[in-house]
């Protein structure tokens, strides 16, 4: 069986917390992303010694949100609402994802 692919949005207290618990799962490729390289490697450092792979990228801007979790099966959101109509955008995003993640489950399921 294939490991799913798992990019949480955010290396805050909630994001890191949330990472460093998916990352113990042995079945799932773990990784995290922030602008900020100290929270990624705090959020690293809290998921050891399970391993957490970091991207540091502005997912603030649209573009660069989309071309980073594309390549993921699921994406989890735990992005500070900062800049709201940014932020807005990004759930966007995010819930189209989920839709797509589903779709995916549902087609899977359906042909098994």
């Amino acid at each position: 069986m294939q490991m799913k692919k798992v990019i949480v949005l955010g290396a805050g207290l909630v994001g890191s917390v949330m990472a460093a618990d998916l990352a113990s799962d042995p079945e799932l490729d773990v990784v995290i992303a922030d602008n900020r390289a100290d929270a990624l490697e705090k959020a690293r450092t809290l998921a050891a010694p399970h391993a957490l792979k970091i991207v540091q990228a502005d997912l603030g801007d649209t573009a660069v949100l989309k071309t980073t979790i594309e390549p993921f099966d699921m994406v989890v959101g735990a992005l500070a609402s900062v800049r709201l109509s940014k932020q807005e955008r990004t759930l966007q995003i995010y819930v189209s994802c989920l839709k797509m993640q589903s779709s995916l489950t549902h087609s899977q399921r359906n042909t098994m």
